[in-house]
């Protein structure tokens, strides 16, 4: 699937969000969920220790978004959703280091017929693939690329890149589930604008450096 099939499926999700709040009325679930978030914004500390342990294990990164958004606003939820995203990716990813053989990806590559020997244009595509498509739980793909030995600083770049676009995005939602109306929407449109720009002149910059070198690239591992 190319970027544009993930812009897709991710206008599609979001559309079916905001289709199903028109169609079933979900102001006052929102609006409990608001109130009850709220009840935390004394406590940014306290939120930024749970959410970073509790993601970087299971718990899903778009309730921590939208509780973020609700409970600190937006410019402060988006802080500690970066904060959120910088500690649980790196205990993620070194769990992936340490606990899964080196070996593994290679075999399981090995057995679909896949080459492992990325470049650091194709390694920068699988991280931001795995980042944007929704419904890759946070921690297994943290797991994954550190299993796959994923340079650091690249999958750190490309998480805080990406998913603190989707953070932004989900933050600004939170901060309004109380407004009326579905302006608030309009934040996914600005999301998938900012993601495909970021994917494209990502690329652009890899396919410049290539030439540069002659049509060689620095290889991922």
């Amino acid at each position: 699937m190319n970027r544009y099939g993930y812009i897709a499926k991710f206008a599609l999700l979001v559309a079916a969000i905001a289709g199903a709040e028109i169609l079933y009325g979900w102001g006052e679930l929102f609006s409990r969920f608001d109130s009850f978030a709220k009840g935390f914004s004394d406590s940014p500390v306290l939120f930024w220790l749970l959410m970073s342990a509790g993601c970087a294990l299971a718990f899903p990164l778009s309730v921590c978004y939208l509780f973020a958004g609700a409970a600190f606003g937006f410019g402060a939820g988006w802080l500690l959703s970066l904060g959120v995203l910088a500690v649980s990716s790196a205990l993620g990813y070194w769990l992936g280091v340490f606990f899964v053989p080196k070996t593994f990806p290679r075999r399981v590559a090995a057995k679909f017929g896949i080459s492992t020997d990325f470049s650091e244009r194709t390694m920068f595509n699988v991280n931001f693939a795995v980042r944007v498509v929704p419904g890759i739980p946070y921690w297994v793909q943290n797991v994954f690329l550190g299993a796959i030995r994923s340079k650091f600083p690249l999958y750190m770049f490309v998480n805080i890149a990406a998913q603190g676009a989707i953070a932004g995005a989900m933050n600004f939602v939170g901060s309004s589930l109380s407004c009326g109306g579905y302006g608030k929407y309009a934040a996914f449109g600005v999301l998938a604008a900012v993601l495909a720009a970021f994917h494209i002149c990502a690329n652009l910059r890899y396919k410049k450096i290539r030439t540069e070198r002659g049509g060689g690239e620095s290889r991922f591992r």
